[in-house]
């Protein structure tokens, strides 16, 4: 008898320019671009994840890599406060705090840091969370983060593909005129944002693939169907988190290997592999960490981490940027 699938395969195609451990990766967008990022480095590679915090929707995606490109650094003057808390309406709520130029100085590292990398990386990934954006209501500009401010400060609308299509386009591009070589991925974010309401997910959703689309479509860019893999191949809830939202931690090293699959030459899997055994013995623990048995392991792990070094001296082995 002939065996059946019992799922829908999604075909996957090798990226224009694989990944490498010698070059740099900057990931901007959701928490699965934070997922992948901490994957990337924990791999050994050389990768900034979102140097302003998560951002879900491609307007502020777009934003970021503008202010960071034009070396726009933040002034106090640009700060808002809500019960003595300094923040900015472009950066994550991490960014936050009661010190005025602590906050500022924060800020303005990571418009450094992720100039160079827009400036030096060769590839850049971003990950599209949602088309649906609030605007200010005082001066109409699209926020990364609301920052709990209430309601009535803000207008919500959905995007456009044409919105989307120029903002991400145009940013790029402003990118390509630096760094001309740079390699752009882009996925769609498998987490559904539940609390716009099932429909309205589902419109978000289309409006971001069919801009991606149109975007590859035009400028040949590389898509990776994170998204697709988990709707139509994995698409059953044993592959989500609790909360029946996010992607469970099964969901998220199969696409993690897909990735891999097609990002990578074998020469790279091969180092990620050796990376990854390193880490797995750093992670064993001695039931008695004083005994002769955990010095000699001690050694032993240094003297691995040594050996990788030496034989890879461009890897990333402390798993940060």
């Amino acid at each position: 008898m002939k065996e059946r699938n019992l799922y829908t395969a999604v075909p996957t195609a090798d990226f224009l320019k694989p990944l490498a451990h010698r070059e740099k990766v900057l990931l901007l967008g959701s928490c699965f671009s934070q997922n992948i990022g901490t994957r990337l480095q924990r791999a050994g590679f050389h990768a900034l994840i979102n140097p302003f915090g998560i951002t879900f929707n491609p307007i502020s995606i777009a934003s970021s890599i503008n202010r960071a490109l034009s070396k726009n650094k933040m002034s106090s003057s640009e700060l808002d406060s809500r019960n003595d808390i300094f923040f900015h309406y472009d950066f994550h709520s991490s960014f936050s705090g009661v010190n005025r130029e602590s906050v500022l100085n924060k800020m303005n590292e990571s418009i450094d840091e992720a100039e160079n990398y827009l400036v030096n990386s060769h590839h850049l990934i971003m990950t599209l969370g949602t088309a649906w954006v609030y605007r200010l209501e005082e001066n109409d500009a699209v926020v990364n983060n609301c920052h709990k401010k209430p309601r009535e400060f803000f207008a919500k609308e959905l995007l456009s593909v044409e919105e989307i299509v120029k903002a991400l386009n145009d940013a790029i591009l402003g990118v390509k005129q630096v760094n001309p070589d740079l390699n752009v991925l882009f996925t769609l974010s498998p987490v559904r944002h539940w609390k716009d309401g099932a429909i309205e997910n589902s419109v978000s959703k289309a409006t971001l693939r069919r801009a991606i689309y149109e975007l590859n479509e035009t400028e040949g860019y590389d898509y990776f169907p994170a998204y697709e893999i988990l709707m139509d191949e994995l698409r059953d809830y044993r592959y989500y988190s609790d909360d029946l939202l996010h992607p469970s931690k099964i969901a998220q090293d199969i696409i993690w290997k897909r990735f891999l699959d097609v990002a990578c030459s074998e020469d790279t899997l091969e180092i990620i592999r050796k990376v990854q055994g390193y880490w797995a013995m750093e992670a064993h623990r001695s039931m008695h960490p004083h005994s002769e048995e955990a010095r000699k392991f001690s050694l032993k792990l240094a003297e691995e981490k040594k050996s990788l070094e030496k034989s890879f001296p461009f890897i990333q082995l402390d798993g940060t940027k």
